[in-house]
């Protein structure tokens, strides 16, 4: 009886230590494996701010990212990486493997489209510019000139945007709305004109954009 339970016990023993052997060879080999099954040539993947581990994975693997979700959670676990992975769009075109995507991730290799407004451009040049490099709809972009409640502070008598998006280079995310767009030029607008403000702030509102294109 005893011998038979000792034999049971160490029949376990072996089964469970081929077990984790197995799954040890299993995450290994998916460790280092190059995966991708996206539709596209590339894809462009979205990491929220403030998104755990696991719901990374999931979006990874959901996206044909990453084959499992499992080698990328433990990897990154292994490696205490969740609290270094940085938010942002990330593109992807290649195959991967699970240690080549977290390490992008903790990077912060994130992907932007770059462009560059330079001075003297109306605001319906700077739209057409920007509809040519794919920021944004056309006909949403030059509605969008007329919200004028955004600089109502700074002038009450605007009747557009004309001289409130501000010219400088920009980098934006693949997926970026063309309200987000004309928000960000404002508000680089406004960042600049502070400055000008703390000095002489009884300036006619008229004069900022010129005295604005002085500054270096």
């Amino acid at each position: 009886m005893r011998r038979s339970f000792l034999a049971l016990v160490a029949t376990g023993a072996v089964i469970i230590i081929i077990g984790l052997a197995t799954l040890a060879l299993w995450f290994q080999s998916e460790l280092y494996r190059p995966y991708s099954s996206f539709p596209s040539q590339e894809i462009f993947l979205e990491i929220p701010r403030r998104a755990n581990t696991g719901q990374i994975a999931d979006l990874l693997v959901n996206s044909g990212i990453l084959r499992h979700r499992l080698p990328f959670i433990l990897y990154i676990r292994y490696k205490n990486l969740g609290r270094r992975i940085q938010a942002g769009e990330y593109r992807f075109a290649d195959p991967a493997t699970p240690v080549q995507v977290a390490q992008r991730l903790v990077r912060g290799d994130i992907s932007f489209r770059s462009i560059t407004i330079p001075e003297g451009l109306t605001a319906y040049e700077t739209v057409e510019l920007l509809a040519k490099n794919g920021l944004g709809d056309p006909e949403e972009l030059e509605q969008l000139l007329f919200r004028t409640e955004w600089i109502h502070d700074l002038d009450p008598k605007a009747r557009n945007l004309e001289g409130y998006l501000f010219p400088e280079t920009y980098r934006f995310s693949h997926s970026v709305d063309s309200e987000t767009v004309i928000k960000t030029m404002v508000g680089q607008f406004r960042k600049k004109i502070s400055k000008v403000l703390h000095f002489i702030p009884r300036m006619p509102v008229g004069r900022y954009v010129v005295l604005l294109l002085l500054l270096p």
